[in-house]
C-alpha cells in the first residue's frame, strides 16, 4: 500500500508491506513536491512534478519524475504537463488523496495532454532518448485517466464541447501492442466517474460506474472481444467517486 502524508513540514511517501507488515518512509531529494499518490513499480516511484535545482525551481523540468526507494534520488524520464480533469484547485484532502494523471507499467508511460486546444494520449518508452508519440486522438473528443498494463490500454473520452459529468463520459478501450500501434478491440457505453481513474489487472479492466446509482465497482474482460461489463458491488456498498480501485492479482481494494 502507498499514500502521501505531511511529516516534518514535507511531503513524503508511505510504504507498508501487507504481506511483511514493513513501513517505509521515502523523501526524495531535490524535488518541488509531490503532487498527487505516486505509483510505485518494483523499487522505482513515478510521479508528476519540478525538478528542483541548485536553489531554484527548474520549471523546465517540469514532467514524470522516477526515484529509487532506496537512494531517493530522482531524476526527470518524461518532461510533460499531464491533464487533471476536474481538479484544478483540490484542497490539501483532495491533494494527498488524488491519483496520478498518467500511468506506467515500468517500461512505457502514457499520459492525457493538451495539445492546441484539445487533449490527446501520448506514450514514451522508458530508458530511451525516444520523442514522446501521440497515442490516440480524435476530431471533437477529450480524453483522459489512462491506464496501460502489458498489451491493455484503457481510458476514458467524452465530447469536448459538452465537457464530461458521469453521464457524459464514455469509457474506451483498446487493446494489442503492435509495433507501438494500438488496435481497436472494442468500445462499450458505461458512466464512468470523471473524478478517478480506470485500473487494469489481469486481463480485467475495473473502475467505478454510476450506472443505475449509486456508484458500483464494474469491470471487463480484455481478451474477450464480445464481454460485457460486471458489477461487483451490490447496491448496499457506498462507495466515493473520488477513491481509485486498486487491483492486483485479483484482489480488490476500494
Amino acid at each position: 500500500v502507498i499514500w502521501l502524508r505531511r511529516h516534518n513540514g514535507n511531503n513524503e511517501v508511505r510504504l507498508h508491506d501487507l504481506g511483511t507488515g514493513t513501513k517505509k518512509s521515502v523523501q526524495p531529494q531535490n524535488i518541488s513536491w509531490i503532487n498527487a499518490v505516486p505509483i510505485l513499480h518494483g523499487n522505482k516511484l513515478y510521479w508528476h512534478g519540478y525538478v528542483y535545482g541548485d536553489g531554484y525551481w527548474d520549471y523546465s523540468g517540469n514532467g514524470i519524475i522516477e526515484s529509487d526507494i532506496d537512494t531517493g534520488k530522482p531524476k526527470l524520464v518524461v518532461q510533460a504537463n499531464p491533464y487533471w480533469p476536474y481538479y484544478n484547485t483540490p484542497n490539501w484532502a483532495q491533494q494527498f488523496g488524488r491519483p496520478s494523471a498518467f500511468d506506467t507499467d515500468g517500461s512505457r508511460v502514457i499520459w492525457a495532454e493538451y495539445q492546441g486546444s484539445h487533449v490527446v494520449l501520448k506514450v514514451k518508452k522508458l530508458g530511451t532518448d525516444a520523442e514522446p508519440k501521440v497515442f490516440a486522438q480524435q476530431e471533437g473528443l477529450d480524453f483522459m485517466h489512462p491506464a496501460l498494463r502489458g498489451e491493455a490500454v484503457v481510458w476514458k473520452s467524452y465530447v469536448r464541447d459538452e465537457g464530461c459529468n458521469d453521464k457524459q463520459c464514455e469509457l474506451t478501450l483498446r487493446s494489442t501492442w503492435q509495433n507501438d500501434t494500438p488496435q481497436m478491440m472494442s468500445e462499450g457505453v458505461a458512466e464512468p466517474t470523471r473524478y478517478s481513474p480506470l485500473t487494469l489487472d489481469g486481463d480485467y479492466a475495473y473502475w467505478l460506474d454510476f450506472r443505475g446509482g449509486p456508484y458500483a465497482v464494474y469491470r471487463r474482460n480484455l481478451s474477450k472481444a464480445d464481454a460485457e461489463d460486471e458489477r461487483l458491488t451490490s447496491s448496499e456498498a457506498l462507495l466515493s467517486a473520488h477513491a481509485p480501485v486498486s487491483a492486483h492479482e485479483g484482489r480488490l481494494v476500494w
